[in-house]
């Protein structure tokens, strides 16, 4: 009866833990195929310490994430030109440059709202062959110009629309895209309010009256921010199966060919293990995540 109670528990437990995996298993998604690096995460959290105490002086930190949504977009558009000189080259590119620009007014930008940045300005080279005589010889061939037309758009809503209104000329290049907010002093504010609420929590908590609340003192203020460009991971989610080659002593020239395989990139905030508090962690827009760590060391009685 023993051995027949221990081999329904065993296989209760099998099933059991069967049906977790079948249930639980896909709600980490695909991302579980990514390399994601997260040293600089870890390393962060390694170093905050909440509470650390002397014989005669007391620290308490606290840590505090802000999920904020950005106020308005810089979007970076890349344009290049290759031409035979110089001028046809200014020429050509500044015509595609002002297509975009004279467009810009239809979804809110106005004037001061984009700049054009000259990148570069570099010669080019190519080499005329000679079959019979099996030489080949470099000479110069043109000049390509680079630029960057940097332009705010407010309402991210029309975003794509830029992008449409750049593909008309050719300018597909999308460089960077930087999210900013405009109030970073309200927002240190409210962050550094709330870190003081925590520690004066963490004080009474651990310590009541010991601590002589007249002679204290910030040793340490840290805020700073973390773009989502830092954020972004990449993955390739499939199965392939094995391929063997038998030449049995003959040579056998062959190629192979492979499907593509998308690969997904998706948004990987900050991990909210580490903190006392995140502000607007439902939020699911991404935006920019500002983080403050605030030390206050206190004198005991």
């Amino acid at each position: 009866k023993k051995r027949l109670f221990m081999k329904k528990g065993i296989l209760l437990l099998s099933l059991l833990s069967l049906y977790c995996n079948l249930t639980f298993g896909q709600i980490s998604g695909n991302q579980v195929y990514s390399r994601g690096n997260h040293y600089s995460d870890s390393k962060r959290e390694n170093g905050f310490i909440g509470v650390k105490a002397t014989d005669s002086t007391i620290i308490i930190s606290s840590r505090v994430l802000y999920n904020l949504k950005p106020d308005y977009c810089i979007v970076t558009i890349g344009l290049n030109q290759e031409s035979p000189t110089l001028s046809e080259c200014l020429s050509e590119l500044n015509k595609r440059i002002k297509g975009v620009v004279s467009k810009l007014g239809t979804i809110g930008v106005k004037k001061e709202d984009y700049y054009i940045d000259f990148i570069s300005q570099t010669k080019i080279y190519d080499y005329s062959v000679d079959i019979k005589a099996s030489t080949g010889e470099e000479k110069f061939t043109g000049l390509e110009v680079k630029k960057n037309l940097i332009v705010k758009i407010s309402d991210l809503n029309h975003f794509e629309k830029l992008v449409e209104i750049a593909a008309e000329v050719g300018a597909y290049d999308i460089v960077k895209v930087d999210y900013r907010n405009t109030d970073l002093e309200s927002i240190y504010s409210k962050l550094f309010n709330q870190c003081s609420e925590i520690i004066e929590k963490k004080k009474a908590l651990y310590f009541g009256d010991k601590i002589n609340v007249k002679k204290s003192g910030v040793i340490s203020d840290n805020f700073y921010s973390v773009e989502p460009n830092e954020r972004y991971n990449s993955y390739q989610a499939y199965e392939s199966s094995g391929l063997e080659i038998y030449r049995n002593n003959h040579s056998s020239d062959f190629v192979k060919k492979e499907e593509r395989k998308a690969k997904t990139y998706f948004y990987n905030g900050v991990a909210p293990s580490g903190f006392d508090k995140i502000i607007n962690m439902e939020v699911p827009t991404v935006g920019t995540q500002y983080i403050l760590e605030l030390s206050i060391k206190y004198e005991t009685k």
